[in-house]
């Protein structure tokens, strides 16, 4: 994934939020290429994350967005549940 790289600043600052529908609905493989190509494409600054599941043995975000991100999850939570979650380039 787009492993947080960042582009040349532009004085744009780009936010983008996506509704992920849990990897568990759905044709899972074929959403996710198209999420993790409207991430490269776009090279957002923030992304707001709704109905992605991070616990112990997954991490939905760093599935999609690879690392170089700063996560806040949303405090209310539990396994297998898909909850809000806010990123930014590290």
């Amino acid at each position: 994934m787009g492993g947080g790289k960042a582009r040349p600043r532009s004085g744009i600052f780009r936010v983008m939020t996506v509704n992920v529908l849990e990897r568990r609905h759905a044709d899972w493989q074929r959403r996710r290429r198209l999420l993790e190509r409207g991430v490269q494409d776009w090279q957002p600054d923030v992304v707001a994350l709704q109905e992605v599941v991070r616990c112990e043995d997954y991490d939905g975000v760093r599935e999609l967005l690879g690392e170089g991100w700063h996560v806040a999850a949303h405090r209310m939570r539990r396994c297998g549940g898909a909850w809000g979650e806010r990123t930014n380039r590290a």
